[in-house]
């Protein structure tokens, strides 16, 4: 009966190891693919190594000096290291470390992107597609350093998150918060100019639905993915005694322009009209057109600070009681 067992045993752990080197050997050849592919598309891609460990628990994958551009976008990425992990019998979902200093390029400008800890975790559903389930970045006391001296944005921390709703399989349920936000010095004096305001952002939330034209799977890269519509139910800003809250239905008209109703809801609303001014999100004459149309709406009795707007998103434009503001958002 030992004799057996030990046999048994022997038989099931060869089977385990086979399929882990298997597993393995897929993994490197499918990341060194995809590498190979970014240079056949024209990118910019080295590295010093890439090699997958982890033998026999998990899939271990370790970049190191990796350096990644697109001289058509601008765009880039390069870091001393990156890791992702898989678990063996569960490969599906993986957890990605970061290193604390990276360098993200935008549009030609390098930006140096500093943290703590900063990591993410994914999940696709094993079918045919892949289609994508779930997926969380989470980055803990960031320091973001601009291309012009002084441009710094920092945070405690910001996570941003992503899943499927399972409804529509098109349609992506999204929250992004970031905790005690610090604004680039420049544009906290085009904001506030009297220095009124604190030196944090206290609140900036997002939360909501975003529906694409494709869903996000393996096909998805070969095929162009628009945003067709964007439920809000809150996007939260507040700053000293000021907020700023909006939420509504809009979809992406035939030009990309956001259509449909948003209500707005701002404390202190003298204050934060000015700031949407200051920012370039209402003009300066529908700012006075807005502030005359409060005196003569039902305020909150107690809370004459307090002014609830409602935003109709059309042809392109902003409209506050059928007169224009702005220009709508483009989804897309």
């Amino acid at each position: 009966m030992m004799k057996r067992l030990i046999w048994i045993v022997g038989i099931v752990t060869t089977l385990y190891g086979g399929y882990w080197f298997v597993g393995r050997s897929g993994i490197q050849t499918g990341a060194e693919t995809i590498l190979t592919e970014m240079r056949n598309d024209g990118w910019t891609v080295d590295y010093t190594d890439l090699s997958t460990r982890g033998f026999p628990s998990r899939f271990d994958t370790t970049i190191t000096d990796a350096s990644l551009f697109d001289p058509v976008t601008l765009t880039g990425w390069a870091g001393d290291w990156a890791q992702v992990f898989a678990l063996s019998y569960r490969p599906t979902e993986v957890i990605a470390l970061l290193p604390p200093e990276q360098t993200i390029t935008f549009g030609g400008r390098e930006f140096r992107l500093e943290n703590s800890d900063m990591r993410a975790s994914a999940a696709v559903r094993a079918t045919a597609s892949l289609p994508f389930d779930r997926a969380t970045i989470d980055i803990k006391t960031p320091r973001l350093n601009g291309p012009a001296d002084g441009w710094q944005v920092t945070a405690n921390r910001v996570l941003i998150a992503l899943r499927d709703t399972r409804v529509d399989t098109n349609t992506y349920d999204v929250f992004a918060e970031a905790s005690s936000l610090t604004l680039p010095e420049s544009i906290r004096k085009t904001l506030d100019p009297e220095a009124t305001l604190p030196s944090v952002v206290r609140l900036a939330r997002v939360e909501g639905d975003v529906s694409l034209s494709q869903p996000i799977d393996r096909y998805a890269a070969d095929v162009l993915v628009d945003v067709t519509g964007i439920t809000l139910r809150e996007f939260a800003l507040g700053w000293g005694d000021l907020e700023f809250r909006a939420a509504g239905d809009l979809l992406a008209d035939t030009s990309g322009f956001a259509s449909g109703n948003v209500t707005l809801t701002l404390r202190r609303w003298q204050e934060v009209l000015a700031l949407l001014v200051r920012a370039g999100m209402v003009t300066e004459n529908a700012s006075f057109t807005i502030a005359a149309m409060a005196q003569n709406m039902d305020a909150t009795p107690d809370n004459p600070d307090l002014l609830t707007l409602e935003v109709t998103m059309a042809n392109g434009l902003m409209a506050i009681g059928g007169l224009p503001v702005g220009r709508a958002p483009l989804l897309r």
